[in-house]
């Protein structure tokens, strides 16, 4: 008895067809409506039509034809439909995300240490006037025999830091007094490094390290003291955390330039930008700078050997590597980037930067 094998070729492809056209009705209507921030001179229409020009190309970058978005701009605002299979939000982060592609000299912690110690000095002693204020005020209350003590599951960042090699704590260390003289320094756990027993503060660009919940307070000490750092020096968070330590972010130390790199090097530099692997199949940014960029390229690592250059994209590094000899290509590699952000960043890199903020305000 011969099998007809025509009837399970039709049923196969019968199935095929029914599968594709299943994913493609899966596909989401998503309205948004965006805020263009800070646009003024009556809503400055020909800002608002690149904006929506740089969106449709956003998303064309992503597989999104400009037939399947209905575009509408009123005033400062800007209205979306989108027709995709993609994620809500990944549409909200593609729209939203400035784009904005910087790279900046560095300070090291050991160069501005003392400049900390000056900027705790002056909080403590605000903290110190704020306590004999209150003490003054507050009445008598009674002393309780014995403090609480703190969950032993719970550790703190000094404890997380210290059980990852990051920083071994002196003995006789006296927490409270510490916190109390340092101020910035108990949320913002210092980078000091550990050699033959003594301690120093390290020759990089990361000044310290705080939790992700903390970051705010942070800012808002530096800001109070400000005047204790160099006027060329700026502060710059690392992107997602890099250590071993969860939730934990570093703080890097940047430097303000009038350079000529400073007005070259930026998202409009980048003529080619993609995805990829490097050799132990780890996801990389790829970078290719053009001709007038590359030679200032060239001079900024020429200046910088034995230094680290901060590469920063919408005000957060992603990577400070070290510079060990001139690049004079124009290449450019991002690691320590999971595979959705190289993507990501490569598909924001392909359009030019967005003017100005965009904010959702309707759905």
């Amino acid at each position: 008895m011969k099998f007809n094998i025509l009837p399970v070729i039709i049923f196969y492809l019968l199935s095929v067809f029914i599968i594709g056209c299943s994913q493609y009705d899966r596909n989401e209507i998503i309205d948004l409506t965006i805020l263009a921030d800070g646009v003024t001179e009556m809503n400055n229409p020909v800002k608002m039509e690149f904006i929506a020009e740089i969106l449709l190309d956003r998303f064309e970058n992503i597989g999104i034809p400009q037939k399947k978005v209905e575009i509408e701009v009123d005033g400062n605002l800007i209205h979306l439909r989108i027709n995709s299979n993609k994620s809500r939000k990944t549409i909200e982060k593609l729209a939203c995300s400035r784009g904005r592609l910087e790279f900046w000299e560095t300070y090291n912690f050991s160069e501005v240490y003392e400049n900390f110690i000056d900027a705790n000095r002056h909080l403590s002693e605000i903290e110190s006037k704020k306590n004999n204020q209150v003490k003054e005020q507050a009445r008598p209350v009674k002393v309780k025999e014995k403090a609480e003590s703190v969950p032993n599951d719970e550790m703190t960042l000094l404890e997380e830091l210290e059980q990852n090699g990051f920083y071994d704590q002196p003995q006789n260390f006296a927490l409270e007094e510490y916190n109390a003289q340092y101020p910035l320094f108990s949320i913002l756990f210092p980078n000091i490094q550990v050699q033959n027993g003594q301690y120093f503060p390290a020759k990089m660009a990361t000044v310290g390290y705080s939790n992700i919940s903390d970051t705010s307070s942070v800012n808002r000490l530096l800001n109070q003291c400000k005047e204790f750092f160099p006027a060329d020096m700026k502060f710059i968070w690392m992107n997602e955390p890099k250590i071993n330590v969860e939730n934990v972010l570093e703080l890097l130390a940047v430097k303000i330039s009038d350079k000529e790199w400073r007005k070259v090097l930026n998202e409009n530099a980048i003529v080619e930008a993609g995805q990829g692997f490097d050799s132990d199949g780890k996801p990389i940014l790829h970078l290719k700078m053009n001709e007038i960029a590359t030679k200032q390229w060239e001079i900024m690592t020429t200046e910088n050997i034995g230094r680290q250059i901060a590469i920063v994209i919408d005000d957060y590094v992603y990577m400070a590597p070290n510079v060990y000899a001139p690049v004079e290509d124009g290449n450019s590699t991002i690691s320590s980037l999971t595979l959705e952000e190289a993507k990501f960043l490569a598909q924001i890199l392909k359009s030019p930067a967005l003017p100005c903020k965009l904010r959702i305000v309707k759905e």
